[in-house]
């Protein structure tokens, strides 16, 4: 609602609310991506592990020793 006072009363153009959309547009999508990729990450390193801990069972399996 700010933004849209301020356009109303004039204080910037047509093009200056562009510039600045587009600069929020071009922040937001680099939070974005950034947040996806740490997402990404966490979600590679629990499968990592939960891929880690089935090898590792199957190993103990066929050594003949007890899973814990």
């Amino acid at each position: 609602m700010g933004l849209i006072a301020v356009i109303y009363q004039g204080v910037l153009t047509k093009s200056e609310h562009a510039e600045l959309c587009k600069k929020n547009m071009g922040e937001s999508q680099e939070s974005m991506k950034k947040f996806i990729k740490d997402e990404f990450k966490d979600v590679k390193e629990y499968f990592d592990l939960k891929i880690e801990n089935v090898v590792l069972k199957e190993i103990r399996k066929a050594n003949g020793m007890k899973n814990e």
